[in-house]
C-alpha cells in the first residue's frame, strides 16, 4: 500500500507539471501568429498579382530630373499615386479629400503628409539625382506604406506577430478593445468587386496629366481596396504612356539596359486592350476577427499562467520532496 501510495504521488506531481506545460504550450501557440500572420498571407497574395499585372523590369522609366517638360509630370503622377493609395482606404463620410487634405487640422491632411513623408524617403533620391524607376518597385513600396499607415494610424496588431504584440506597451487594452474588433472586422469585409469600385469617388478618366485622384471613399473592405488599387494602377500606367507618347520626350528602360522612346500608338492600344485584371477572389482574403479572437484566448491564458505556476510549482514539488522522505 505505501509503494502505491508512492506511485499515485508521483503520478499526481507528473499530472500537475503536464498540465501546467501544456496549457502554456497552448497559450504561446494560439498567442504567437496573431492578426500579423493573417496580414502577411494577404500581402503575399497582393504581391504576387502585381508580379503578374505590372512585372518586374517590364515597366521602367527612366527619370531624368534635368528634362523639366517631363520631370514634373512624373512626380505629380506619381505623388497622385501615393496619395490615391492612402485616400482610398479612408471612410470619412460627408468630406470632399481634395478639399479636407489642404486644412492641417484634417485627419485627411495627417495622413497625406505623412505619405509625402514616405514618398520622399522612397524616391528622393532618384527625383534629385536622375535613376531608373521601377512601377513594379512601386507596387511593393505601396505595400510598405501601407503597413507604416496601419501601425501609425491604426494599430500595431494588424501588422505584428501576437507574442510581439502582446509584449508592447498597452497591448492588454488594445487586444481587448472594441475598436479593434470593430476595424478588423470592416478591415476583412468583402462586397462585390463592381460595387465597390462604384462607391469610390475618383477621377475615372483624367489618367494623362492630373494623375490620379480621389475624393471619397467606403474605405476598409482591404481586399476590395487592394484588387480596385492595382487594376487603376495599370490604367494610370497606360495614361502616363499616352502622355508621354504625346511629347515623346520620355525614356523607358527596357529589359536589356538600353533605351527607347515612348511606345508606339499601336503598342500602348496593345496594352490598354489586354485583359489584365485583379479580382478580390485572387487575393487571400484576411480574417482579422478571427485571429483576433484567437489573440484574446492565447492572452487570457498567458495572464493565467503565472497563477498557475504559482500553485502548481510549489504543490508540485511539495508533493516530490515529501514522497521521497517517506
Amino acid at each position: 500500500m505505501k509503494t502505491l501510495g508512492r506511485k499515485m504521488m508521483i503520478i499526481l506531481a507528473s499530472a500537475l507539471f503536464g498540465f501546467l506545460g501544456l496549457w502554456f504550450l497552448l497559450a504561446t501557440c494560439l498567442t504567437i501568429p496573431g492578426q500579423g500572420l493573417e496580414s502577411l498571407k494577404f500581402i503575399k497574395s497582393v504581391e504576387k498579382q502585381i508580379d503578374r499585372v505590372i512585372p518586374e523590369g517590364k515597366y521602367v522609366l527612366k527619370y531624368d530630373p534635368t528634362n523639366s517638360s517631363v520631370s514634373p509630370v512624373v512626380v505629380k503622377l506619381l505623388m497622385a499615386s501615393y496619395e490615391a493609395e492612402v485616400l482610398s482606404t479612408l471612410d470619412i463620410q460627408g468630406v470632399d479629400y481634395q478639399v479636407a487634405k489642404e486644412d492641417e487640422n484634417s485627419d485627411v491632411y495627417k495622413y497625406v503628409e505623412f505619405t509625402k513623408e514616405h514618398f520622399n524617403n522612397k524616391w528622393g533620391d532618384v527625383l534629385t539625382n536622375g535613376g531608373n524607376i521601377d512601377f513594379n518597385a512601386i507596387g511593393y513600396d505601396l505595400i510598405d506604406l501601407d503597413k507604416e499607415i496601419a501601425g501609425k494610424f491604426h494599430s500595431k496588431s494588424l501588422i505584428s506577430a501576437g507574442i510581439q504584440f502582446l509584449y508592447s506597451p498597452n497591448s492588454i487594452k488594445a487586444i481587448f478593445s472594441k475598436s479593434l474588433m470593430e476595424d478588423s472586422k470592416n478591415q476583412e469585409r468583402i462586397m462585390n468587386d463592381d460595387d465597390y469600385e462604384k462607391a469610390i469617388a475618383y477621377n475615372r478618366d483624367k489618367y494623362t496629366s492630373a494623375g490620379m485622384t480621389v475624393n471619397s471613399s467606403i474605405g476598409t473592405y482591404i481586399a476590395n481596396n487592394k484588387s480596385w488599387f492595382i487594376n487603376t494602377q495599370r490604367q494610370v500606367i497606360g495614361g502616363l504612356l499616352s502622355n508621354f507618347l504625346v511629347s515623346n520626350l520620355a525614356m523607358w528602360v527596357k529589359p536589356d539596359g538600353t533605351t527607347e522612346k515612348a511606345w508606339t500608338p499601336d503598342t500602348k492600344e496593345n496594352y490598354l486592350s489586354t485583359t489584365v485584371e485583379v479580382k478580390t477572389s485572387d487575393l487571400t482574403a484576411p480574417n482579422f476577427s478571427g485571429s483576433l479572437k484567437l489573440l484574446q484566448a492565447g492572452t487570457v491564458m498567458t495572464l493565467m499562467t503565472p497563477f498557475f505556476a504559482a500553485i502548481i510549482i510549489p504543490l508540485g514539488t511539495l508533493i516530490i520532496v515529501w514522497n521521497r522522505k517517506n
